[in-house]
């Protein structure tokens, strides 16, 4: 995970074709029965393009498309559903990850709240770790999330480091191009070099 710019700007059709549309259904629906209709959805592109193309917690380059509610609709429907169409309540994430992620939003680490110096990936085994940059106070809260989205160590998570590690080591990717898709894996490579390492090691594909 890597820091996420926060906030990031709201779409100008936001207000009237998803906020205003929201709370209209509310109204018209007002013990918020039911899925709410995903006004959200035309904003997915918006939502990916402020987070860099990449997911809040894979921080890694995303074809796929997912809007997240940081708090999920069972739990805006406890205390606010008008939350469910408010832009600042949107993440850009790994569809997988938000089927992980369910109701324990309050458990998890807010994208928006993490800094970069947290977390470090590894080279060679390509698992992420918390550095002791993490403030304590959030240490349980950040091995949860880990924990629970698979992000340390997770198969998927380990296998797209390595394909941005193999892009970049055989000559198809530049440091740049790994930095915009995969800051963490750059920071990694970054390292390697600093550490006087020599060349960056062939390693195998993660077993899958």
């Amino acid at each position: 995970m890597i820091r996420v710019a926060s906030p990031i700007g709201e779409p100008a059709a936001f207000d009237t074709e998803c906020r205003q549309k929201g709370r209209q259904w509310i109204e018209d629906h007002p013990n918020a029965e039911g899925r709410p209709p995903d006004y959200w959805s035309l904003f997915r592109g918006d939502l990916r393009e402020g987070f860099g193309r990449r997911c809040g917690y894979f921080a890694m380059f995303m074809h796929d498309k997912a809007v997240d509610h940081f708090q999920c609709w069972d739990n805006c429907r406890a205390v606010n559903p008008q939350l469910a169409f408010e832009w600042d309540n949107l993440r850009f994430i790994a569809p997988s990850l938000n089927s992980k992620k369910g109701t324990l939003d309050g458990r998890l680490l807010d994208p928006f709240e993490v800094k970069d110096e947290w977390f470090a990936v590894e080279i060679p085994s390509f698992v992420l770790r918390i550095t002791d940059r993490l403030p304590s106070p959030l240490r349980t809260k950040a091995e949860f999330t880990l924990d629970r989205l698979d992000l340390q160590q997770g198969r998927k998570a380990v296998t797209l480091r390595w394909e941005w590690y193999e892009q970049h080591r055989l000559g198809e990717l530049t440091l740049a191009g790994l930095q915009r898709n995969a800051p963490m894996v750059a920071r990694a490579v970054e390292k390697w070099e600093q550490d006087g390492k020599g060349d960056l090691p062939a390693i195998p594909r993660p077993v899958s």
